[in-house]
């Protein structure tokens, strides 16, 4: 416990705002009181250092080396500045400081990591380990000049931000040093300290507000004692009592300050009892919430590994997808190849197509050609086929007439039938064996010819040894030898006639057929 400390007043009260000089706040009390000289004297000769001088010290003599230490000792002063300003606050009544106070245990401060994350009010998330290069960027920018200077000691998080948004833009709107600043850099610095000094100017009414709140507070108290001063006055002298000395009243106003602390110590013990019975529990509870923080600092730390982990996953994923995807792009690249070529071969194939239709439409003419050959060509066989079935008749006609000759008729018709199915064989390939014809019809000829002479030399014959016979058989063979010689010879005439004029249309047909097949090939030669 605390030893009773007097309400401090302040001899001075001043404001960073007002030009004047330090004016005195003279409170209109009686100056003959021995309360008010008393808490005058113990305000006088206490050593308590106001709130306002530690919050609005000077920026000269304030080390800026503090600010970028690392995050430790940041947080240690932090705590330990914390811890001073509630010890050296000042009282809000003149009564508060006669009262004992309650000693502030010793909290455990818990460090956070650099990488731990903050969130600020406008959704972004940065790490102390960020904020703090952040700071220091900011801090170097202020130093040499690139920066506008600010009077404020702390920034939070937010203001770091800002001036390091701000510090980037006027990097960029600056560009090359050796060159004139543009307007637009000039007016975005003009704007970058306004926006500063208005950050500074709400800071310093907010802290101007405080120290009006307990000036105010410094005036109510010595307002109740000047009023508890002049009842105990008015009291005594009401009793008539002048000399409060005379009766035995030494120190009166002592005693009653005694009483009246006192019964407002009774009162505070009576009140605060319950509170501290409750302290147990609230240092069980800081135990147990202790406990809790490091439990949740072991999960934290196991769900950063995790997310290590994750993200060690997630980037072999990525290193895969990659790979994946430069494999899809290899493949895609093969098939646009191919595409191409397949786009080549089927303009090869359009092309041969082409050609082939061509092909086809020569061919159709070709076959129309043959056709129309054909035709000529089963017409010649008609024809032959009419001389043969003529030639057959007279052979016929012939043969029954010549009876001696039947056997070489017989054999002739055999001949003819042999051509006859030569000739038939030839109109289905006309083009392949007309030589084999002439040469059989030759043979034919020729055999046909020796065969007719043999006949005639035997019968030559026969008549010279019948000749020699009987008169009335000479006779006879005499008139019928001429009839037979006339027929042979009217034979021998149709047969030569005949084959002359098969020879002479097969070779115009040969010769036609011929022409044409060379006339063509030239055509496609050229």
């Amino acid at each position: 416990m605390w030893s009773p400390r007097p309400a401090p007043t302040p001899p001075c009260v001043t404001f960073e705002d007002s030009d004047s000089d330090c004016d005195p706040i003279v409170p209109d009390y009686d100056g003959m009181s021995e309360v008010v000289t008393r808490l005058e004297n113990l305000a006088t000769t206490h050593d308590y250092t106001p709130v306002e001088d530690d919050l609005t010290m000077e920026g000269d003599s304030f080390e800026y080396d503090a600010f970028v230490e690392d995050n430790a000792s940041i947080k240690e002063s932090i705590s330990t500045r914390d811890s001073t300003l509630i010890r050296n606050a000042p009282p809000e009544s003149s009564i508060e400081a006669f009262l004992p106070r309650p000693e502030i245990p010793k909290q455990h401060v818990h460090y956070f990591k650099p990488d731990t994350e903050c969130t600020l009010l406008n959704g972004q998330v940065f790490t102390f380990g960020q904020l703090h290069v952040m700071s220091l960027e900011v801090a170097e920018a202020r130093h040499n000049g690139e920066f506008p200077a600010t009077a404020e000691v702390t920034l939070d998080a937010e203001a770091v931000t800002e001036d390091f948004n701000a510090l980037m833009q006027l990097r960029r709107l600056r560009g090359d040093h050796r060159l004139f600043a543009s307007e637009a850099y000039i007016q975005f610095r003009d704007q970058v300290a306004n926006r500063i000094r208005q950050r500074h100017g709400s800071l310093n009414e907010e802290t101007n507000q405080e120290t009006a709140r307990r000036v105010q507070y410094y005036l109510q108290a010595v307002e109740n004692e000047k009023r508890y001063y002049n009842a105990s006055n008015s009291m005594l002298q009401h009793r008539g009592i002048t000399n409060p000395s005379q009766h035995g009243l030494v120190n009166v106003n002592d005693e009653m300050c005694s009483m009246v602390e006192h019964t407002i110590e009774q009162g505070i013990s009576d009140a605060t009892g319950p509170l501290r019975m409750n302290v147990g529990r609230l240092g069980a509870q800081a135990v147990n919430l202790e406990q809790q923080n490091e439990i949740f600092q072991q999960q934290n730390i196991v769900h950063q590994v995790n997310l290590r982990r994750q993200s060690e996953t997630l980037q072999q994923q990525s290193i895969l997808a990659r790979q994946q995807a430069q494999y899809l792009q290899q493949q895609n690249s093969f098939f646009r190849r191919q595409t191409g070529a397949l786009q080549q071969q089927a303009g090869v194939f359009a092309q041969q197509n082409s050609i082939f239709q061509h092909h086809a439409i020569s061919l159709h003419q070709e076959s129309r050609f043959f056709k129309r050959e054909t035709g000529a060509l089963r017409q010649q066989n008609r024809v032959m086929r009419e001389q043969l079935e003529l030639q057959n008749a007279s052979l016929a006609h012939i043969s029954y007439l010549v009876e001696p000759q039947t056997f070489n008729n017989q054999a002739t018709a055999q001949n003819l039938d042999t051509a006859n199915r030569l000739v038939s064989d030839l109109s289905n390939i006309a083009t392949q064996i007309p030589e084999a014809i002439r040469k059989a019809l030759d043979e034919a000829r020729e055999k046909q010819e020796r065969e007719i002479r043999e006949a005639q030399e035997a019968k030559e014959a026969e008549e010279a040894a019948q000749r020699q016979q009987d008169a009335n058989p000479k006779n006879e063979a005499a008139a019928y030898y001429p009839a037979v010689q006339a027929v042979g010879a009217q034979k021998k005439n149709g047969m030569t006639t005949g084959s002359d004029e098969i020879r002479k249309g097969e070779q115009s047909s040969l010769h036609r057929m011929v022409r044409k097949l060379r006339r063509r090939r030239l055509s496609r030669g050229f």
